[in-house]
Order: structure tokens, then C-alpha cells, then sequence
């Protein structure tokens, strides 16, 4: 059963972080809802909250993006049965490790959640997007897309290649009135472990730590406005522009000093808990 009439933003993640926050400031904008995660009884909590505040429908559906059965069984129909006019691929993971302390099962759950999953939505919405010739993607990147980091090899490297795809399909859709943008967070107030990990990373790690309703503002915004690289957060440009001008051994260095500061915090922490 088809719904043309109302227009809905798609957000996966939607549960908590800067998924929720995108939820509210869409709310906000008086966008429908559909959202998508893991946590029924968050994506219930914020149903609950969303429609108490704002005239808009709101449909949760729990859900793994990891499960291709799932995908094509749930999200798919979502999709074609109702108008997504905007999506925001925000559903993702990443985890501080050695590599070799990391299991191949994690790795590849990481991999099919932030590469295959978003690939494969924006391959869902893109069609319809084209016959009403308007729409607007975000693909939720990270200021970790633009250089390697050592002992978090695979999250940045899997955003840095949704940086590229998505630079591919701005290219390729140029022409049509569709927005396509790659969004790149740093460090995010979303819960007292993310303060503790920026805080361990010393001042550059809380000056580049934003709120997550800031970062969801500003990149609907920009998005909006056609922005194909959204960077929230000055300090944050500064970073990307380091990335790009300092040879990599020496980005790789002093990346690696920060998060090895990261890693003895958290062994540090365990074992005071042990005690």
C-alpha cells in the first residue's frame, strides 16, 4: 500500500546519538519520520516523545542493517511504500582495538553496516528521488574519512570510502535537484564515555566535541543548501586541513599518540574496577 501524499525522512541509528538527534531537528522541520534501529524500546521511547511534541507521523521499525534478509524483507517495502524525500545514513559502529584483538565476525559486521548498508538504501531511494526530481541524501561520514588512524584502521577506512561514493554519486547526479552530501563529525557529546574518550585526547579532543543537535542542525542546513562536504565545527576544518597538508607517517604518528593515550585510559579504568 502506497502513501504519496506525505514525505517522510529515513534515518537509520535512529535510537540514540546523532540518529536522534537528526530524528528531532527533522521533527523539528516538520518531517514525517521513518526510523530505523536495533532498539525497540529507544525507537519506541522517541515515537512517544516525537509525536507528543510535533503534528507528524512517526514509523519505527527494529531492525538489522547487517541482515541483507532484513533489508529486502523490511526496509525495502518501507521504501517503496512510502515518499522518502530525505535519507540519512547515519546507522554505524567503530571500536578502539589492535587489530589482531579485533574478531573477524566484528570486522565484517562493521564493514556490511558501514559500507554495504548505506550503499545499498541510498541504491533503494535514489530511483524515486529522480522521477519527483527532489530529495536530499546524508551520508554520515566522520573527520576520520580524510587520513588512516592506527588501532581504528577499519572505521576510518570504511568512511573514507563512503567519502568517496558519495563524491561519485554528486558527480554523476550533478544535473537532477537531488542533494547528495558526505557529513564529518568529530568527537560527539552523546554519553559520558564519548566526554571521557575526549577528554583523554586532551584540549584538540574537547574543542572538536560538539553536541550532537548541533552537528544534526547544521548539516540538514547545509545539506540543503547543496553543500556536498559538510565539516560542523572550526576546529574540526582545521583538523581535515592537517590531514590533507601533513605527510602521512607524520599524521599517522601523532594520531596514534592520541588514541594510544585512549587505549591505556581504558586499561587504566579496568583495572581500577577489578580492584
Amino acid at each position: 500500500m502506497k502513501h504519496p501524499k506525505q514525505s517522510y525522512a529515513l534515518i537509520t541509528g535512529a535510537g540514540r546519538g546523532l540518529g536522534l538527534a537528526f530524528a528531532l531537528e527533522c521533527a523539528h522541520r516538520g518531517k514525517s519520520l521513518i526510523l530505523l534501529d536495533l532498539d525497540s524500546e529507544r525507537l519506541e521511547a522517541l515515537r512517544a516523545y516525537v509525536q507528543e511534541q510535533y503534528p507528524i507521523e512517526v514509523i519505527t521499525q527494529v531492525v538489522d542493517l547487517t541482515d541483507m534478509e532484513q533489508l529486502e524483507q523490511i526496509v525495502y517495502p518501507l521504501i517503496h511504500n512510502y515518499v522518502v524525500e530525505w535519507l540519512i545514513n547515519n546507522a554505524g559502529m567503530g571500536g578502539t582495538a589492535r587489530f589482531e584483538d579485533t574478531s573477524p565476525s566484528q570486522l565484517d559486521r562493521l564493514v556490511q553496516l558501514n559500507v554495504r548498508a548505506c550503499v545499498l538504501l541510498a541504491r533503494a531511494v535514489l530511483p524515486a528521488m529522480l522521477v519527483r526530481q527532489r530529495g536530499l541524501i546524508l551520508n554520515i561520514a566522520s573527520i576520520a574519512a580524510f587520513a588512516p588512524v592506527p588501532y581504528k584502521m577499519i572505521y576510518p577506512a570504511s568512511k573514507a570510502f563512503l567519502l568517496s561514493f558519495t563524491q561519485g554519486l554528486q558527480e554523476e547526479y550533478r544535473d537532477t535537484a537531488i542533494c547528495i552530501s558526505s557529513v564529518h563529525p568529530g568527537p560527539i557529546w552523546t554519553s559520558f564515555d564519548a566526554a571521557r574518550r575526549a577528554m583523554t585526547q586532551g584540549w584538540v579532543g574537547v574543542q572538536t566535541t560538539q553536541t550532537a543537535r548541533q552537528i544534526a542542525s547544521k548539516s540538514l542546513d547545509a545539506g540543503l543548501r547543496g553543500r556536498r562536504m559538510i565539516i560542523p565545527g572550526w576546529l574540526n576544518k582545521v583538523q581535515y586541513i592537517l590531514a590533507r597538508l601533513l605527510p602521512t607517517p607524520v599524521y599517522l604518528r601523532l594520531s596514534g599518540g592520541m588514541i594510544k593515550k585512549e587505549l591505556a585510559d581504558r586499561r587504566r579504568q579496568g583495572l581500577e574496577q577489578n580492584m
